[in-house]
């Protein structure tokens, strides 16, 4: 760092010489005004230009805390997305796809009248915690009627990729042995990711945007604690995939868990985020889906199938 040293009076009347040491203040000092030297003058804000200040120019980690001021982070600041879950049956157990940074859910059915039930009820024995809804559609005067359950969240980790690339939504789906849907669940996010025992957050964001997790490995023979910044990567937003491998907890309904094709559906996603139900799409025979298998990476015990649009111009 340069060194700040003040011109004195005496060096620059005009009857004195110019001298090595005063050419040299003149070349230092302004570096040591830049460079906030000690006892250098201090550069004032209306110095700056206005915008000169650029994301590229603020050190990694550099904003914390400290530099947020209170009360500065509102709705319009928050990173959040919104998954629905879909009953057309008697009742079924759902996991919310926000876990523990989920709001609380919205719920809804198709048509006013009779009571239906919504709540959150522990009808199975997990012994790990997990956000989940019940539903129950039978309506007092009898018959099942849609009842829907939506959960806006804060986003930490998407998008997913399970092996064929990112999935923009996640759109799973319970058949039952007719082959009529009577569950589904639709988000950007998979139910393992926020709702599984691995801590699905990144520790550090770069400016570029790359994240990264810190990682503790235990040396078995010393006992000590390793600690390395590694990609936050597939590995890790998968890790809990084949503990929650689907939406449908404790499920009793016979039939089939299906996946949507999953790099396929940026088009569905469009109309989720515009408030469309893609349950509503497939049931009114606007989407069909496909009988057999496609060579997707999935969860175990789901079924990966195709979808069209059914020829019409009202689409």
């Amino acid at each position: 760092m340069a060194t700040y040293s003040a011109v004195s009076a005496s060096e620059k009347d005009a009857d004195s010489p110019i001298t090595v040491g005063l050419i040299d203040k003149l070349d230092q000092n302004p570096l040591a005004i830049a460079e906030g030297a000690s006892g250098a003058p201090q550069i004032q804000s209306a110095a700056i230009a206005d915008n000169s200040i650029t994301a590229a120019k603020i050190p990694s980690s550099a904003v914390g805390q400290s530099e947020i001021a209170s009360g500065a982070v509102h709705r319009s600041e928050l990173d959040t997305s919104s998954g629905t879950v879909t009953l057309t049956g008697s009742a079924g157990d759902f996991v919310l796809p926000g876990g523990e940074y989920g709001f609380y859910p919205q719920v809804r059915t198709e048509t006013s009248g009779d009571e239906s039930i919504a709540q959150i009820a522990f009808t199975f024995g997990s012994t790990s915690y997990i956000t989940n809804i019940f539903l129950n559609g039978q309506s007092s005067s009898g018959g099942n009627r849609d009842m829907y359950a939506r959960q806006r969240y804060i986003n930490s980790s998407p998008p997913v990729d399970m092996g064929d690339g990112n999935v923009p939504l996640f759109f799973f789906a319970k058949l039952d042995l007719s082959g009529k849907v009577i569950m589904t669940y639709a988000a950007d996010a998979p139910p393992w990711l926020y709702n599984g025992p691995t801590n699905t957050q990144p520790d550090v964001v770069l400016k570029n945007g790359i994240k990264k997790k810190l990682v503790r490995s235990i040396d078995p023979a010393t006992k000590r604690v390793t600690k390395e910044l590694v990609n936050f990567d597939a590995d890790i937003k998968n890790a809990d995939m084949e503990i929650i491998p689907h939406p449908f907890v404790n499920d009793k309904n016979v039939g089939t868990i299906i996946l949507l094709d999953p790099p396929a559906t940026e088009e569905l996603l469009d109309l989720h985020e515009a408030g469309e139900e893609v349950h509503k799409l497939i049931k009114d025979d606007y989407i069909r889906i496909g009988n057999d298998s496609l060579s997707r990476s999935c969860p175990s015990g789901v079924m990966p199938v195709s979808f069209s649009w059914r020829d019409t111009m009202s689409r």
